[in-house]
């Protein structure tokens, strides 16, 4: 609903219409729970520089931090908190985008200006996909992962992503087994 404010990011999701753009102002948000994007809507922070998505609360959980299940989803303008475990239960990956089962499978995810320093697993992970824009991601010194999973995706545009010190390297792409395919093109 338009110019409508909620006391959380998951509570405006919740709220919102397909085609809907929730616009989350600079400042700090801490989720204390999965982040679920399961509609056909845009989520945009005001910058990575100055909007942060708190997931420490899922600290030593296996939860995911955000998880993406539906088509023509854009998620941007974010940085994001979601530290290694300092239990011995690692947690989720930090985005875990798209729907690993082989029907349905999700289509067109834009993601852009995010950034995620020292995950625990891998941080952006994007699974049974087709139609994904990749345009500023940032993943720094994640401890037991790739920058990047591309995993069953199809048209991935990578248009710029960095990555430092991440345990397994920047961005791997590998085929599916839930969806029985590769990634191409």
């Amino acid at each position: 609903t338009a110019d409508t404010y909620h006391p959380t990011i998951q509570d405006a999701i919740d709220d919102a219409s397909a085609n809907d753009v929730i616009e989350v102002g600079a400042g700090n948000y801490v989720q204390t729970s999965t982040l679920n994007i399961n509609k056909s809507v845009t989520v945009e922070g005001d910058g990575s520089g100055t909007t942060t998505l708190d997931l420490n609360a899922l600290q030593g959980t296996t939860s995911y931090g955000i998880t993406t299940t539906a088509d023509d989803i854009t998620f941007s303008g974010f940085t994001i908190e979601h530290p290694a475990s300092t239990t011995s239960t690692k947690n989720g990956f930090t985005l875990k985008a798209g729907n690993t089962s082989a029907s349905p499978l999700n289509s067109n995810l834009v993601v852009e200006d995010l950034v995620i320093d020292g995950a625990e697993r891998t941080p952006f992970d994007f699974h049974g996909i087709d139609g994904v824009t990749i345009t500023d991601l940032q993943a720094d010194n994640t401890t037991s992962g790739n920058g990047i999973n591309i995993t069953g995706c199809t048209d991935v545009d990578v248009i710029s992503f960095t990555g430092s010190n991440n345990a397994w390297g920047a961005i791997a792409v590998y085929a599916s087994r839930p969806t029985d395919r590769g990634s191409d093109n």
